[in-house]
């Protein structure tokens, strides 16, 4: 992934981050959805950024190691470590600490909603089912799926983020209607 698309994501969450800043919730509710949002935000673009950096100098180094035992060592040396950033910063900070602050961000926006009647009440009842749905990719990696992954997570992850995208377009048009 480019350096750009990072920013450009990052841009993206830190917006969605003062989302419940302008559905005009308690100041409480407010303050959460700025910092649960914000930190969704970073820690999913700590995430992504070990691909330029990290993944593009373990791939250089692979492809450079001479042939013969030393560069098969090396290229062995380069797998685990790749391995272990990928687990660390994309498992790890990425995804499980980014599903866990975005499904929560997601309760305390719905939350927000339900507080006022800047947008409709729907809009956060249905709100409510997709944090719960984000949430569940937080156990993806977990115990007994640590090595090879949950499959149910797996699976509603995606779905409950196609969801998610959906209804921030759909609290965007509620706002500005």
């Amino acid at each position: 992934m480019r350096m750009r698309a990072v920013v450009s994501r990052l841009r993206a969450f830190m917006l969605v981050a003062v989302l419940a800043v302008a559905l005009a919730a308690p100041a409480a509710l407010s303050a959460l959805a700025v910092v649960l949002g914000a930190s969704a935000a970073l820690v999913q673009a700590l995430g992504l950024v070990r691909w330029p950096y990290g993944v593009a100098e373990l791939a250089r180094r692979y492809e450079a190691a001479p042939a013969g035992p030393d560069g098969d060592a090396i290229r062995a040396t380069v797998v685990v470590t790749f391995a272990t950033l990928h687990r660390l910063l994309g498992v790890g900070v990425g995804e499980h600490l980014g599903y866990l602050l975005t499904g929560l961000w997601t309760l305390v926006v719905s939350a927000s909603i339900l507080a006022t009647t800047v947008a409709p009440a729907l809009l956060g009842l249905i709100g409510i089912p997709i944090g719960l749905a984000i949430l569940i990719g937080t156990l993806e990696f977990m115990g007994p799926f640590e090595r090879d992954g949950w499959r149910v997570a797996g699976i509603v992850v995606p779905i409950a983020y196609i969801a998610w995208s959906v209804w921030l377009i759909a609290l965007g048009i509620a706002l500005l209607i």
